[in-house]
């Protein structure tokens, strides 16, 4: 009796156990990423979210076109249902190192240094394209396995490595490109790298399955190798959260990249620091002394501090270098404005109009600019522009 009695837990455990430790990881991953629902929006996301004018009319969106139409479609819904607020865009928004990453996520960065190989025959690349060759041999091996034995784990192990392999491989190639790693790239072909890690798991489970014991060993160290990966993710996304906690992590972590100076700059600037910004900012330009962004946040800086003449000198090095950069012309067209220089400021914000129609901050300061100068007429018409292009809402 108490043989049966033992056989029925040691059988409901086998069945019910996995359910309920698959609920129990699934809202693990959910608490672990949940920080990243409210981190703030960095890098590209302000050229493609909060300054994109196109995302805020769903008009535009009919009928279908472009390459990126269904990544657009969801920012321009999350903006039409809850504005700007980052929790919406989130929730939908070097192969050895990406699998490094995926079981030991150390040393982690926004913005990897990592070198160019130009030869094969080089040892570090050699010993990496000896190591992915002989996990494409493996998979292939499994997929004989299970051709052999109709076993679905060699089969689904074998297909999470190809998965790797094919998705990864978009973005990460023998093909050069200027940013050789990022993270970001691991979000679909992870889902090959948990198969096969899942797949395999249950296969050595499988094997012993008569010995619940033994299965509750695999079971324990799953659980051991899970713990301190969830932890490392969990402060990873914390540190995501505040953008200049995560900047300055990259430029310890990488000191002579340009993009961490400017970012970290940039978040000084935001926070109010002008002082740590115009250092970062420094920093910045002494790596890369014709950067249009770097001496347009710069000069933000100096006129943070009350600097017009410095920050108009940054200004106006930032439209040398990109012509278009409309709001580092606008801040030049304000700077000559407020140091009196009229004719100038007029000429740098039609520039501004030319380049960007739509702006309705320089139309107001033209109008400003235009009354200033005793041109009523001009004045009240950019005005009128001006309360069209912001919904009415006057100054």
């Amino acid at each position: 009796m108490a043989e049966d009695i033992t056989r029925e837990t040691n059988s409901r455990i086998v069945r019910y156990g996995w359910l309920i430790a698959l609920s129990g990881i699934s809202f693990l991953t959910l608490a672990i990423y949940s920080a990243t629902f409210a981190s703030p929006f960095s890098f590209d996301d302000f050229m493609y979210i909060t300054e994109n004018p196109f995302i805020r009319d769903l008009s535009n969106f009919w009928p279908p076109s472009g390459t990126r139409y269904a990544g657009y479609l969801s920012f321009a819904l999350n903006y039409s249902y809850g504005g700007l607020d980052v929790t919406g865009f989130h929730i939908v928004n070097v192969i050895v190192t990406y699998l490094r990453l995926l079981l030991l996520p150390v040393n982690q960065n926004f913005d990897y240094e990592y070198p160019v190989f130009d030869s094969l025959f080089r040892a570090q690349v050699l010993a990496s394209f000896v190591f992915l060759l002989a996990l494409f041999i493996f998979a292939v091996y499994l997929l004989r396995r299970h051709y052999a034995n109709r076993s679905a784990y060699p089969l689904a192990i074998a297909t999470g490595i190809f998965w790797f392999f094919i998705t990864i491989s978009v973005e990460s190639s023998i093909i050069p490109i200027q940013h050789v790693i990022f993270e970001h790239r691991l979000y679909l072909p992870s889902a090959g790298a948990a198969l096969a890690f899942a797949a395999g798991l249950f296969y050595v489970i499988d094997l012993i399955r008569p010995n619940v014991s033994a299965w509750a060993i695999v079971a324990a160290a799953a659980i051991l190798a899970v713990a301190p990966l969830s932890v490392a993710s969990f402060l990873r996304n914390q540190l995501w959260k505040d953008p200049v906690a995560l900047y300055a992590d990259l430029v310890r972590k990488s000191p002579n990249k340009l993009p961490g100076r400017v970012f970290l700059g940039h978040a000084y600037l935001q926070k109010g620091d002008a002082d740590r910004a115009i250092g970062e900012l420094t920093a910045a330009l002494r790596i890369e002394a014709n950067d249009p962004t770097a001496h347009f946040f710069l000069g933000n800086a100096w006129k943070e501090k009350g600097f017009i003449e410095k920050a108009a000198k940054e200004y106006a090095e930032a439209v040398q270098l990109k012509p278009d950069h409309y709001e580092a012309r606008n801040n030049l067209a304000t700077a000559y404005f407020i140091l009196g220089r009229f004719d100038e400021a007029l000429a740098e914000y039609i520039l501004v109009l030319e380049y960007r129609p739509g702006h309705a901050e320089a139309h107001y300061n033209l109008s400003l600019l235009y009354e200033k100068i005793g041109q009523d007429r001009e004045a009240h018409e950019h005005y009128q522009k001006y309360l069209e292009l912001s919904g009415g809402q006057g100054r």
